[in-house]
């Protein structure tokens, strides 16, 4: 039996329009079939899930998907292209490429971190992270009149948590240091250009954290770093590479959902999608499940491998091709939950893939939850009086995957 290729469809996952209102992208996609086939910067031809079921298939089922790159015959557990930098291979292999055995044991060392009573003693240090930027917010819009919540609020709150966690240096946290200005160019990342103009700042972070490695073996202190480099603790002990990968993992990917999370939520409740936002303040962690699912800052899963020629729904994949779940459309598949163009604050709870699924679900998915419920209603609690700034147009950042501002405007209303 002959199987012919679908033709690719071609759409734009970057544009302000889209990242605007995916809603109606979505559903164009859908009424074409549970898959659909395009081209992305980067990843070249990739088959793309439109709806739950075929989304849980490609993250769940490893008998017909691998995120591990050479068991399609690629050097590199990533798959990365022979053009992408030697800088970026060690770091590549992760938590987010391995599988199996491999992922276990890298898991379990970290999983103990991001449990609820670690979180639970954490919850002191997120409250005064939440409360430094909310008063750095309300200090800008006392002597401006107007202040960007991306900037002051949402980027440096979860990555000064997660900075803390780890153990990395106060001097980290400032917008100055290197590493924060490296991080600011990461995220302009599109393409293969925009990649080798980050190289520099991807080079810094390496370096500061391979220093912050070496000095933990010297000077072990009680941070998750720490715990990382000692030959002890939960499962097998990690080489360098592995432990570099970790921690820029976890710097890197640690806080950027839950920035983005914290931004989009505002946005959401401010201009005017639900009706009587401020009934369902304080916000539980059911409501901010919701916004999670309704908003779906990360919009693609990282792409899988086709372990063999198939069937995934109304298309054929041959070995090796590349496949990804298109997060934000499978959030509002109807053939899921009714109305999910809905934003339902009282929605009873549902699994979602906001954080992904299977084995390689968001490690930090509670703490990113509980940072931005923290946050939110500490603002509103203090500050109900805030609104988007009238005549500003919503600053999207163009990153395919991504539903993110690069500035979110505030002010108060009298």
């Amino acid at each position: 039996m002959t199987h012919q290729r679908q033709k690719c469809v071609a759409i734009d996952l970057q544009t302000a329009e889209f990242k605007a209102n995916p809603h109606t992208t979505w559903q164009q996609l859908q009424a074409q079939g549970s898959v659909i086939t395009t081209r992305i910067p980067l990843l070249g031809r990739v088959a793309l899930t439109t709806r739950q079921a075929e989304s849980r298939i490609v993250m769940r089922d490893t008998t017909r998907f691998t995120l591990d790159g050479r068991q399609v015959g690629h050097k590199q557990s990533a798959g990365m292209r022979w053009w992408v930098p030697g800088l970026l291979k060690p770091l590549a292999n992760n938590l987010l490429t391995l599988e199996g055995e491999e992922h276990r044991s890298l898991r379990q060392r970290v999983d103990y971190a991001f449990r609820r009573v670690r979180l639970d003693a954490l919850q002191p240090l997120i409250n005064e992270v939440a409360q430094q930027q909310i008063d750095t917010l309300a200090d800008a819009l006392s002597r401006h009149g107007q202040a960007d919540f991306v900037t002051l609020v949402a980027r440096p709150m979860p990555q000064q948590v997660i900075s803390s966690l780890l153990g990395l240096s106060e001097k980290s946290h400032r917008d100055d240091h290197d590493l924060n200005r490296s991080l600011s160019r990461l995220g302009s990342i599109r393409g293969a250009t925009d990649l080798f103009r980050a190289l520099p700042g991807i080079r810094t972070i390496t370096k500061q954290l391979e220093h912050e490695i070496q000095h933990r073996k010297q000077n072990p202190q009680s941070d998750l770093l720490s715990e990382l480099v000692s030959p002890d603790g939960d499962g097998r002990p990690l080489s360098d590479d592995e432990i570099l990968a970790m921690v820029f993992l976890l710097y890197v990917a640690g806080h950027e959902t839950t920035t983005h999370l914290m931004s989009l939520s505002l946005w959401t409740l401010l201009n005017g999608t639900v009706a009587g936002a401020s009934d369902f303040l304080p916000l539980t962690e059911k409501a901010v499940n919701e916004l999670l699912r309704f908003t779906s800052p990360v919009q693609m899963t990282k792409p899988r491998f086709s372990l063999y020629d198939q069937q995934l729904g109304n298309v054929w994949i041959k070995r090796g091709e590349t496949v990804a779940a298109l997060i934000g459309a499978a959030n509002h598949d109807d053939t899921w939950i009714n109305n999910p163009s809905v934003l339902d604050l009282a929605r009873s709870p549902v699994k979602h893939l906001g954080f992904g699924g299977g084995a390689h679900v968001c490690l930090g998915m509670h703490l990113a939850i509980r940072e931005t419920a923290t946050l939110l209603n500490m603002l509103f609690a203090q500050h109900p009086n805030i609104a988007l700034r009238p005549t500003s147009t919503t600053a999207w950042n163009q990153r395919v995957g991504l539903r993110a501002m690069d500035s979110l405007m505030l002010v108060k209303i009298p």
